[in-house]
C-alpha cells in the first residue's frame, strides 16, 4: 500500500536594501504563511533550516538545532574576518556549522560556497572551502552590489 505525502515547503530569504543598508529575513512557509524580521543594524542573526520567527509547528532537525546552538555559544561577530570564522566552524563533529561531508552524523551534506554580503562597501565575495580556514578558503567571484559588475574572478 503506497501512502501520500503531503508535501511541506519553508524558505528563508536574506534580502537587504543596499541603499539604506537595511537587511530583512524572510521566512515562508507551506499555504503561503509568511514572517518579515527586520535584522537592526550592529545585531547579529543565524539562521539555520527551521523556522525561527514564523509562528508555525515544525518537525526541527537535529542538525538544524546542533548549528543553531553552536552559534549561540559563538561571540557575535565584530567583523567580516570572524563572521567567515563562525560560518567555518567544525567544532561539533556531529553537526558542524561549515559541513565538510566528513561529519559523523551529516556525512553527504556539504557546504557549497559562502557568500559574504557587506552593505557598507557594496560587494558581495563567495568562497569555496572553509571560510573560516584562510588555507582552504578560495575566492571565487566579486560583485560590485551597485553596478553588478563582476570585479574578480579565480
Amino acid at each position: 500500500m503506497i501512502w501520500p505525502l503531503a508535501p511541506a515547503v519553508g524558505h528563508s530569504y536574506n534580502l537587504f536594501d543596499l541603499h539604506s543598508r537595511r537587511p530583512l529575513n524572510v521566512e515562508v512557509g507551506p499555504g503561503g504563511a509568511s514572517s518579515v524580521l527586520e535584522v537592526r543594524r550592529g545585531s547579529f542573526y543565524f539562521h539555520a533550516n527551521m523556522f525561527k520567527h514564523l509562528v508555525l509547528r515544525q518537525r526541527i532537525d537535529d542538525s538544524s538545532f546542533h548549528r543553531e546552538a553552536r552559534a549561540l555559544q559563538l561571540q557575535a561577530p565584530r567583523d567580516a574576518a570572524e563572521l567567515l570564522g563562525m560560518l567555518g566552524d567544525t567544532a561539533d563533529p556531529e553537526y558542524p556549522i561549515y559541513r565538510h561531508g566528513n561529519s559523523t552524523a551529516d556525512a553527504a551534506v556539504v557546504t557549497l560556497c559562502t557568500a559574504l554580503f557587506d552593505l557598507e562597501a557594496g560587494t558581495m565575495r563567495v568562497w569555496t572551502g572553509n571560510p573560516g580556514d584562510a588555507s582552504s578558503r578560495r575566492l571565487q567571484l566579486q560583485f560590485d552590489l551597485h553596478t553588478l559588475q563582476l570585479l574578480e574572478e579565480q
